[in-house]
């Protein structure tokens, strides 16, 4: 069994007593699944299943395996969701933006592409949904620029930022809803694990590096140099 029990499970939203949670989140391995892909069933849940639901879920399985690497003062990654399942991809790397469109982004760049395609792909409405993948708080005012009134700022990752630099009365007056996610449900990572089970997500592309153990701190300066999009060590 894959034991996710040290996973916080959607705490924030869920409150179960320890004993049943470790229960709910135990999933056998499946042979015909690598190991890489078990480790992937947070991201399907928080992408596919979970909060960023309300982007085309197919799109958003196809597109944003293209992560960000540890945020820094760029924005580092993030899906623009212009309705119709038209999802674009926003990376300051090429070659990142590059394998986005490969699964699935009907445009993908860096930031002033992105920004400019989900005006023209929307004729000037804005985006319904604006996922932030990394860049912190701070990528915050360029989301609310590419969203349309009404429309919804996800952060499916953290980062630098002591608050949220945008005003009261642009969320007011605009309507705007800004959500995020920490962690999955219970149930939410049942429905992912079904998700990569039945392939209906493909996650191979994730991992573009293997590393034994001993060879840990290349994987390190992989990622620190955003040579890797992701790095697997085993023992």
């Amino acid at each position: 069994m894959a034991d996710f029990s040290g996973e916080p499970s959607g705490t924030a939203v869920h409150r179960i007593p320890c004993t049943e949670s470790r229960a709910l989140i135990q999933f056998a391995l499946l042979p015909f699944l690598s190991k890489e892909n078990h480790y992937e069933i947070q991201i399907v849940a928080k992408f596919c299943v979970g909060e960023c639901g309300p982007v085309n879920c197919a799109a958003s399985c196809r597109t944003n395996r293209v992560e960000p690497s540890p945020a820094g003062d760029e924005i580092d990654g993030g899906l623009v969701d212009v309705g119709h399942g038209e999802p674009i991809g926003a990376d300051p790397l090429a070659p990142r933006a590059a394998l986005a469109r490969t699964l699935g982004a009907r445009v993908a760049g860096d930031a002033d592409t992105a920004a400019s395609a989900a005006r023209d792909l929307s004729e000037g409405r804005g985006a319904d949904h604006v996922v932030i993948t990394g860049g912190g708080a701070e990528v915050l005012p360029w989301a609310a620029g590419l969203v349309r009134e009404g429309g919804t700022l996800h952060f499916f990752a953290g980062g630098p930022g002591d608050g949220l630099p945008l005003p009261l009365s642009t969320l007011y007056h605009r309507e705007l809803t800004v959500t995020s996610t920490y962690s999955s449900s219970s149930a939410t990572l049942a429905r992912a694990f079904w998700l990569l089970a039945a392939g209906k997500v493909d996650v191979e592309a994730l991992v573009t590096h293997r590393l034994p153990l001993e060879r840990l701190a290349e994987g390190v300066e992989l990622m620190r140099r955003r040579e890797a999009l992701k790095v697997y060590v085993t023992p």
